[in-house]
């Protein structure tokens, strides 16, 4: 599913430079895009709520110019609600009442009586009866009018309402107006659309609405639509306007910004709505043009990213078809490559456990066990290695073992890890030999080796299985057999040739080519007369051959490469079952490095000398250098890098060595200020005192007299 879905590597790589251009890109945008936003709304509500203040100011004018025409009523001698009852004096006096003259803000001015009952204007003198009967309030019962006539103790604003065709908002002002007992009520009749006209000059967007509302939440008048405000939503623009903010709401299922401002004069509340779609109409256009060109600057980067990108790709195109194609060839040769690791397992020519695992790594093979052994398996018509299926190991598997296995010229050969204890898994391998029996109806064998902890015995135990698969003709087909069960005497090693084949690298060692082939000849006799078995003579051949291969291995070649020494097929050697033969090729490979050798020392070079000055420039700072450590790291003995050293450059490792200390020292002496107890220790020395006694044996001079010269100098 993975790999069905998984996009090219091409394609991932233009999307994610694609998305570090959109990044960018949507930042500033958003960034801009609320700025302008912000900004915008901001200062349409800003200039909402300065003309809605201008509308105060003038509707706060008209009402002062009332209230000064109520305390007019109250103050002047001319007018008197005692002599205004008398019919002719209101006559000759009414002209003082036409106030609307002079304030074309009011429609009609009326003094109402409240101990006559009665109301003077500048055109008539009414009773309370007669006025219902001219100013009819269809939502203000007479009664209700009468009590509001005679008791109102502070100003009253009335909701426009429906009068006499028209619609009027009426305002009642107890006069006197400083009077705790009021005498009379001056009424006011101003037409709505007198108000409307102003709250007109707030609408500055379409679909804009203006209200006027008192601070007990009723709509004096205003500019809307045709559903009134809700109660809930009264109070909100109430409180938002008395604390002087911006409230976001809902009206007619569209967002909208509602601005206010509250009269200190009248107590009324301003209102004006304003659509967002209409509000930020100027920033959504600008949004257009925005996005219009952020569509362009990313087409044209996306084609832009797309040409580098097949230019800047064809480089890494060519690597990754190259690595599909080892990719393909890999699993195509990876049995191959198993097959031949094994092998060279079997062979000896790979003893290192990290270095197979490296190698087998790319192929699945690791071994992460300590104790490995080998097990052969044959019968009478051959068995074929792809005639035995994984399947047949799952019991050695289940059981924590693991198998590798490989076909060699005995049959199917397995290198099967062991206990910790080093215990041979009898009881699964006699279930393997049951199940193998029966697969292919036909007697089988297996022989089994010892166990060994180091991966350059495997070769050994491979030769005692095979060993073991030869004992079938004496102790018969169809088992399992265990070298170490056999005949003592036919196992045994009857002689140790490490001594002899010490002897024979030490002719070597000097370059002494005929004495090193006299003693090849003097242990092929020996293996040939002391050999009690064939598998004695195999065991001693063996052992010299490793033990000369890993010697010109560590000494004249670095790998497998061109002009290295080529490897004999052990595997073929445990098959031999001739000594005749066993020692025939065993000498081929001694001459063959006596020959490497002696061409060696027709053409030296400096290669060890040269890999000994780097090891000891790279680690003459250590305390514990020494000449063996030096060794074992080249892969050298002491005895050749001493020897060679001293040929090439005429003194020992360790005269080398003090050198490069002291000339350190120096170095650090002249260019650092570091006490000399820390510059003793940086150069490898624990002893200060022997450092300083070296140091002035070599320079006629302490360390700090040398700091001291050159510090003069």
């Amino acid at each position: 599913m993975k790999k069905r879905v998984r996009l090219p590597i091409y394609m991932q790589y233009l999307i994610s430079y694609a998305i570090v251009l959109l990044i960018p890109i949507f930042i500033t945008s958003m960034f801009i895009y609320s700025s302008i936003l912000d900004k915008v709304r901001t200062q349409s509500l800003t200039n909402n709520e300065q003309i809605l203040k201008r509308v105060e100011e003038v509707v706060d004018t008209r009402f002062k110019e009332m209230i000064s025409i109520a305390a007019d009523l109250s103050r002047n001698p001319l007018v008197s609600l005692s002599q205004y009852r008398n019919y002719f004096y209101f006559f000759s006096m009414r002209h003082v009442m036409n106030y609307k003259m002079s304030n074309t803000f009011i429609d009609q001015v009326f003094l109402y009586d409240r101990e006559g009952e009665s109301f003077y204007s500048s055109e008539s003198m009414y009773s309370l009866d007669m006025f219902h009967q001219l100013f009819a309030y269809p939502e203000w019962p007479d009664d209700q009018v009468r009590n509001e006539f005679n008791t109102v103790a502070s100003p009253v604003i009335r909701k426009a309402e429906p009068l006499n065709g028209d619609r009027y908002i009426t305002y009642l002002r107890p006069i006197p107006i400083s009077s705790s007992k009021p005498r009379g009520t001056a009424v006011y009749l101003i037409r709505e659309q007198t108000f409307r006209d102003l709250l007109k000059t707030v609408l500055l967007f379409q679909g804009n609405e203006a209200f006027i509302i008192d601070n007990k939440g009723t709509v004096i008048t205003g500019v809307y639509g045709e559903e009134p405000l809700e109660p809930p939503l009264i109070a909100e623009l109430l409180s938002a306007a008395k604390n002087n903010e911006t409230l976001h709401e809902t009206r007619y299922g569209e967002p909208v910004y509602a601005s206010g401002v509250q009269s200190k004069t009248t107590g009324l509340t301003y209102i004006v709505l304003t659509p967002e779609q209409e509000l930020l109409r100027d920033v959504n256009e600008i949004k257009q043009i925005a996005l219009l060109s952020y569509v362009i600057i990313l087409l044209l980067g996306s084609i832009a990213i797309y040409v580098f990108m097949r230019f800047n790709y064809n480089p890494i195109r060519r690597l990754l078809e190259a690595a599909e194609r080892w990719n393909r060839q890999n699993e195509f040769n990876a049995p191959y490559v198993r097959q031949h690791l094994l092998l060279g397992l079997l062979q000896g020519r790979l003893t290192d456990t990290e270095e197979f695992n490296r190698q087998g790594g790319f192929v699945g093979l690791s071994m992460v066990q300590e104790n490995y052994f080998v097990a052969v398996i044959q019968n009478e018509s051959g068995l074929a290695s792809d005639s035995v299926d994984r399947s047949f190991y799952r019991e050695l598997e289940q059981k924590g073992h693991q198998v590798f296995d490989v076909h060699t010229e005995a049959g199917v050969t397995l290198i099967v890890s062991a206990e910790d204890n080093r215990l041979i898994p009898e009881a699964e391998l006699a279930a393997l030999q049951t199940s193998l029996t029966r697969s292919v109806n036909a007697p089988v064998t297996i022989g089994v080796g010892t166990v060994f902890s180091e991966l350059s015995r495997v070769t050994h135990s491979y030769i005692e299985a095979s060993t073991a698969l030869d004992h079938k003709f004496i102790y018969g087909s169809g088992k399992v057999l265990f070298f170490a069960d056999l005949d003592l005497k036919l196992t045994q090693q009857g002689w140790d040739v490490r001594t002899s084949v010490e002897n024979l690298l030490v002719h070597m060692d000097r370059g002494a080519v005929e004495q090193a082939m006299k003693t090849v000849e003097m242990i092929a006799s020996e293996i040939r007369e002391r050999s009690n078995s064939l598998f004695q003579a195999k065991s001693s051949c063996i052992e010299v051959i490793n033990t000369i291969l890993k010697y010109l291995r560590q000494h004249y070649n670095s790998g497998s490469g061109k002009g290295s020494v080529p490897l004999p097929d052990i595997i073929a050697y445990a098959n031999f079952n001739s000594i005749d033969r066993l020692l025939e090729e065993t000498v081929k490979v001694c001459i063959m490095a006596c020959e490497t050798i002696q061409t060696a020392n027709r053409h030296p070079d400096r290669l060890g000398t040269d890999r000994i000055m780097e090891y000891v420039q790279q680690h003459f700072d250590d305390y514990n250098l020494s000449i063996q450590s030096m060794a074992d790291d080249l892969s050298y003995s002491v005895s050749y890098i001493s020897r060679i050293f001293k040929e090439e450059t005429g003194s020992t490792i360790m005269d080398y060595v003090k050198e490069m200390r002291i000339s350190k020292a120096k170095e650090l002496l002249k260019t650092t200020s570091m006490p000399v107890q820390d510059i003793v220790e940086a150069v490898g020395y624990k002893d200060v005192s022997s450092f300083i006694r070296k140091f002035k044996q070599k320079l006629q001079m302490t360390p700090q007299e040398f700091r001291n010269y050159y510090k003069g100098k």
